[in-house]
């Protein structure tokens, strides 16, 4: 591979066209991201997404090190793309109309030139149907829909380009006392936005000791998410987990229940903590959180990146979600 880079991210649409090349990003293979659009709309849109991506792929740099600016082709005669092993990906933010015959056939070329390794990602606004948007086949591509900020699908667009690993794996750590129905809701809806979660019903497989099973998942998911409940402090289990955590420096998250305390070894800005209007009652002195809220909790841990992380290991979103940053 060519030491002068290690992930290339572009930008091409008609408010602005911009490249940069990474050189010192730890734990990825050679990357390509492409960033086009056609409307001017969709190429605002576009731009604030790039500008996310990079300040993610900057946090991702050894320390000291800096992205340069490249001033070569882009797209297919892209320098990347003459690396048989990058995994090249083109993101197509689209607006609500169909897409050109230029923008088609960039698509299809993506998937059929070098390297084998390349895909497309559409990006379409909330409420749009593929068929109207993209002609067959194209509209069979998987991908992104623009619910929000488009900052947010940041770690989708990285998880799409495999920087770091191609899946989120997370932990959920609770007292099971008074925070089970919770540790529930969140680890449905972590599933339901493509992570895969370990969350500890039984504490512990029968013949197990709790040491192995512990250290196994930890260090298979490497993605903690303490849940703080009022009673979190007297579970030995919980405080084991986030001792763990901290150990193999791991990522480390927190969701704050009312009335619950905040473990000090986790930092304030890696807390989320919804708001008294965010709760509902679950029964029996239990309670979960009001669905947008829960949606709101799940963006916070796609988004953010753990201070307690290792800058080298190998965490779940640090590495998968792509270390993207929490406030760029």
């Amino acid at each position: 591979m060519n030491p002068g880079w290690r992930l290339v991210l572009q930008l091409d649409s008609p408010t602005r066209a911009e490249c940069w090349r990474f050189a010192d990003v730890s734990g990825i293979g050679p990357t390509h991201i492409s960033i086009v659009a056609e409307e001017t709309a969709s190429g605002m849109v576009a731009e604030r997404l790039f500008r996310r991506l990079l300040s993610a792929v900057s946090a991702l740099t050894l320390r000291g090190a800096t992205p340069g600016f490249c001033g070569g082709p882009r797209l297919l005669s892209c320098m990347a793309r003459h690396e048989p092993s990058c995994q090249s990906l083109l993101v197509a933010v689209t607006g609500s109309h169909r897409i050109s015959t230029g923008l088609r056939q960039l698509m299809r070329d993506w998937t059929l030139t070098r390297p084998q390794r390349s895909s497309v990602l559409p990006v379409l606004p909330a409420g749009v149907s593929p068929s109207a948007v993209l002609p067959h086949p194209l509209d069979r591509f998987i991908g992104l829909f623009i619910n929000g900020p488009v900052e947010s699908l940041a770690p989708d667009v990285l998880r799409a380009a495999g920087v770091g690993g191609g899946d989120f794996r997370a932990f959920v750590s609770y007292r099971r006392d008074d925070a089970a129905d919770l540790a529930e809701q969140v680890h449905d809806e972590l599933t339901r936005s493509g992570f895969q979660v370990f969350l500890d019903r039984f504490r512990g497989l029968p013949g197990q000791p709790f040491p192995r099973v512990l250290a196994e998942e930890l260090a298979d998911k490497g993605l903690v998410v303490v849940i703080e409940s009022p009673l979190v402090r007297s579970s030995p289990w919980t405080l084991a987990e986030v001792g763990f955590a901290r150990a193999l420096r791991l990522g480390l998250l927190a969701l704050a229940m009312p009335g619950g305390p905040q473990l000090r070894a986790i930092p304030a800005a890696d807390r989320h903590t919804p708001s008294a209007g965010e709760w509902i009652s679950a029964g029996a002195g239990g309670l979960r959180l009001r669905p947008s809220a829960c949606s709101t909790a799940v963006d916070f841990i796609r988004n953010a990146t753990p201070s307690t992380c290792s800058t080298g290991g190998s965490t779940s979103r640090t590495s998968s979600t792509a270390r993207s940053p929490r406030h760029p």
